[in-house]
């Protein structure tokens, strides 16, 4: 892998590749979409996650002189929130090859938390929303959102931890710094006409079609005769020629 000309052959492959087989790299997603000229379109890989939004109980009350008051009824209001990964683009196409994006991209995750069950998920969330002009094909990264996180523990064996000078021995602390670095790669791509769109639909579908004949490979089956689906081969699509006019004859004469 070395520096070059990002426009030419199919960089975007080879740079994912890349940083796929980077042990200290993780490839979140890889979205492909496809839209119109001045089109807002979005894709969202995630789930929904419920959160609490509010509590309500009733109370009941039963007369007479012996007022005994009852609180009963409980229920919560619960509004859902998708959670993962989300990219909204909106692409104008300027003369020539010049392609202006307007980009919003989060990745959210619910953090693990002990007070998850009375106060709810918490969310970590990194965004990024700017406007770019970018050639055809052109790869281009947008900037990196940086995440430093430090965690400090410590451990000690009971009552022998405590004792001075020499509880130290007896004694464990463990510091962790993590820092993490979204990186987000785009690769916009002009589909001019419909042979265009039909090779890139192409090229997805024979990859899709490529993993899962891997995987039939190396699934071993328990059951005679069952075997993880494949997509049937694409049937080539015939192309019709150009319709030509016909030439037309016009003659002048007595009837």
């Amino acid at each position: 892998f070395g520096v070059g000309d990002f426009t030419k052959g199919n960089p975007f492959g080879v740079l994912i590749s890349a940083l796929a087989k980077d042990a200290d790299a993780n490839v979140l997603s890889t979205p492909t979409i496809v839209t119109l000229d001045n089109e807002e379109a979005s894709i969202i890989v995630g789930q929904d996650v419920p959160f609490v939004t509010g509590s309500y109980t009733t109370s009941t009350s039963s007369g007479g002189t012996n007022d005994n008051t009852q609180i009963g009824n409980p229920f919560q209001t619960i509004n859902r929130q998708k959670v993962g990964i989300k990219l909204k683009v909106k692409p104008q196409i300027n003369e020539g090859n010049a392609v202006k994006l307007e980009i919003s991209q989060e990745v959210s995750n619910v953090v693990p938390s002990a007070n998850a069950a009375s106060q709810g998920p918490t969310l970590n969330t990194r965004e990024i929303k700017t406007s770019v002009l970018v050639e055809d094909g052109q790869v281009l990264v947008l900037g990196g959102l940086i995440d430093d996180k430090l965690d400090e523990g410590a451990s000690k064996v009971p009552l022998l931890g405590d004792v001075p000078l020499l509880g130290n021995l007896f004694r464990y602390r463990n510091t962790t710094k993590l820092k993490r670095n979204l990186m987000v790669f785009l690769h916009p791509v002009i589909l001019r006409d419909p042979a265009q769109g039909t090779l890139h639909t192409s090229s997805k579908y024979s990859y899709i079609r490529e993993q899962q004949l891997a995987a039939r490979t190396k699934e071993v089956s328990t059951i005679l005769d069952t075997q993880p689906p494949v997509a049937p081969v694409p049937t080539p699509v015939a192309s019709k020629p150009p319709t030509v006019a016909q030439p037309m004859e016009f003659g002048f004469g007595d009837k």
